[in-house]
Formats: C-alpha cells, structure tokens, sequence
C-alpha cells in the first residue's frame, strides 16, 4: 500500500493512517510505503511493527541512515551497487516502474527483490525465467554508468 502525503493532508495523516490501517496491515503482513520521510518515522513511531518502506525519489542518496524497513527505489539509474548497499543493512528492495520486458529482466539481474509495475503478466512471464538468463543484463547495467 502506498501513503501519498500532499501539502493539503492533515498534518495529522500518519496518526490517521495508523490509527485506521495500522493493526489489519500488521496482521495481514503487509507493507506500506510512502515518499514522506516525516511518514515513515512517524509511522514506525506509532506502530513499530509495520512494515514501512521509503520511496526514495531520487536515486541519487544513501539509504543506510534510512529508518525504514526496505526500500522503493526507481527503475530509471539503479546499479548494482544501490541494491547491495540497502541489502547490507537488511533492506529489500522494491523496484519501480519497469513495464518493458528488457527493464524487467535488467531489475531482477541487479537482485532486486520485487518490482512495482502495471505490466503484471509480463512480470510473470519474466519471473518464471532462469535469473541466469540475465546475465547480459549486468554488463549492460555497467555500461550505461558509463555513458
């Protein structure tokens, strides 16, 4: 689930938020996450036993003083080396918005732990292929750091 926080909510939300989903998504073993940093602390403030992701808008930061439990990090720049670092303190990380073939494939090679898309079937046409497969897509990914 995703908490989009705007200038017009309530300075209140995360409480609202928490108070009304809080508990269902904690016993349902969900995850939410938001592009607010304030939301995130105040949300595991409130419910320290929800899963809280940041969305991470550029990918372009640090992410291991984030307080959240993983991370959303764009499809557009990711590296190897964004995914190894949220993986060295414990954080998943999800990916967003690979809708190609060739995207998907790139984001599953970097060892992307989910992929947030709007291609589903695709998705799972990718994700019952051997990871191995990808291989080209780590050489590519080098490459276009570079260029």
């Amino acid at each position: 689930m995703e908490l989009k926080v705007t200038p017009q909510d309530s300075p209140d939300v995360a409480k609202l938020f928490a108070a009304q989903y809080g508990d269902r998504l904690i016993a349902e073993h969900n995850f939410v996450h938001t592009m607010s940093y304030q939301a995130v602390l105040q949300l595991k403030h409130l419910k320290p036993n929800l899963i809280v992701g940041y969305i991470v808008p550029l990918n372009m930061m640090s992410i291991k003083n984030l307080p959240a439990d993983f991370y959303s990090l764009q499809a557009i720049g990711l590296n190897t080396t964004m995914v190894r670092q949220a993986h060295s303190i414990g954080a998943p990380v999800f990916v967003w918005t690979p809708d190609r073939t060739r995207d998907m494939q790139m984001m599953r090679a970097l060892g992307t732990d989910g992929q947030i898309t709007n291609q589903l079937t695709r998705l799972q046409r990718v994700n019952r292929q051997p990871a191995k497969d990808f291989n080209w897509a780590i050489v590519e990914n080098v490459v276009n750091q570079f260029c």
